[in-house]
């Protein structure tokens, strides 16, 4: 509950920003995606699972346009104010809800996330030595 809780008011801080904001953010999202899928620790060659995959993040991309189109279309902030309040937080609270088990059913398990992020520090202490 309280993840879902923190994702919830995530996206809502997202909205709140207003669209004047938001486009900018998502151009740095969107960047921060492409050096991810550029960067991505190197897959585990006897366990592939194991190894962070581009559909382990599809659903930020999905997550952004969504509230990307929610934040433009609201009134909040440089939004064209087609979606009066409250209408636009209570879209963007239920996209919330939507996202959320998309999110948790496509990542990694505890098990595969803790062993990715020991080979990128084991890979980070390769490069400073």
């Amino acid at each position: 509950p309280v993840a879902i809780a923190a994702f919830v008011g995530c996206t809502m801080v997202s909205y709140w920003c207003g669209w004047a904001v938001l486009r900018t953010t998502i151009v740095t999202l969107l960047i921060g995606l492409v050096l991810f899928a550029l960067f991505r620790p190197r897959p585990y060659v006897d366990r592939p699972e194991r190894s962070l995959q581009p559909r382990n993040a599809i659903w930020i991309v999905i997550w952004i346009l969504g509230i990307a189109v929610l934040t433009y279309v609201g009134g909040i902030k440089g939004g064209a104010g087609y979606l009066p309040a409250p209408w636009g937080q209570v879209l963007a609270a239920v996209w919330a809800l939507v996202i959320y088990p998309i999110a948790v059913r496509t990542g990694l398990d505890g098990e595969s996330t803790d062993e990715v992020l020991a080979s990128i520090k084991v890979e980070s202490d390769e490069a400073q030595a």
